[in-house]
């Protein structure tokens, strides 16, 4: 049989993120009513504001929380997701460590700490904690691939991106966005035909993923202007020219595909 508190955590979440926050409210009255909670009513009203865009009130109401019981890892980290949302990442940092140092186990609480580090770029330590993210969740999660394999191959480890591109396509092998990572990985690597197999596995998978053509349009590019033998970079431009239109049709990073376009028409016009 749940207990009430566990009911009451329940809907709460439920009711917030589905944003009807009056049946929020009527949650936390019952809290207060049941005169049993009084860490957690300061905790969920912290949450409550986060989510209704009230940051600065969510922060104080979890300061009270912290207060009263300063152990809670999770009034950290609901600090720590405020700041992330504001975009002060080392003010998230600062609570996402307060929040490791209580809970080393936790995938958010390493993954967040990741993701800060990441938009610091400060790729050496997000590696670190993505790393742990991973090994915390026992099992390949693709936004923790991505983002680790980023921050490889900013350090210039493309050998590294790669191994772990392909490891997490042993585990997930109809993802497409896998195949695409890895494909663009190869293509740093010079590795064009190679790079070409898995873009087009990729879009094979999910012929809509419109970004995958930027990084098929780019690898072709390269690729044409890599090789020697005329036919073969006249059919690669070509070919990087209709991908690049395909980009542009569907506004995907609009700028460089219109100026690829524009350097695979010059190169065909030579």
């Amino acid at each position: 049989m749940r207990t009430l508190f566990e009911k009451l955590n329940k809907n709460f979440f439920r009711y917030t993120s589905k944003k009807k926050f009056k049946k929020a409210e009527q949650i936390i009255e019952e809290m207060i009513e049941s005169g049993l909670y009084k860490h957690d009513i300061y905790y969920y009203r912290g949450r409550l504001e986060h989510e209704k865009g009230n940051y600065l009130k969510g922060l104080n109401y979890l300061n009270k929380a912290i207060h009263i019981k300063p152990s809670n890892y999770l009034d950290y980290l609901a600090k720590g997701n405020i700041y992330y949302e504001m975009k002060k990442y080392k003010d998230a940092l600062s609570e996402y460590r307060k929040a490791y140092s209580l809970n080393k186990e936790d995938e958010i609480v390493n993954f967040n700490t990741a993701m800060s580090f990441w938009y610091l770029e400060k790729y050496k330590e997000a590696i670190k904690f993505f790393n742990r993210a991973i090994q915390c969740s026992k099992k390949i999660d693709v936004t923790s691939v991505k983002f680790l394999g980023n921050s490889l191959e900013s350090l210039g480890r493309f050998e590294e991106a790669l191994k772990l591109y392909t490891k997490a396509i042993r585990k997930i092998p109809s993802n497409a966005e896998l195949y695409a990572l890895k494909g663009d990985c190869l293509k740093y690597l010079c590795k064009f035909s190679q790079a070409d197999k898995y873009l087009t596995k990729a879009i094979r998978i999910k012929p809509n993923e419109y970004y995958i053509y930027y990084y098929k349009a780019s690898n072709l590019h390269l690729w044409a202007e890599n090789v020697k033998i005329q036919t073969k970079r006249e059919k690669l431009f070509r070919e990087a020219l209709k991908w690049y239109n395909n980009c542009i049709k569907y506004k995907v990073e609009i700028k460089d595909s219109i100026r690829g376009r524009n350097e695979c028409n010059l190169a065909l016009k030579r």
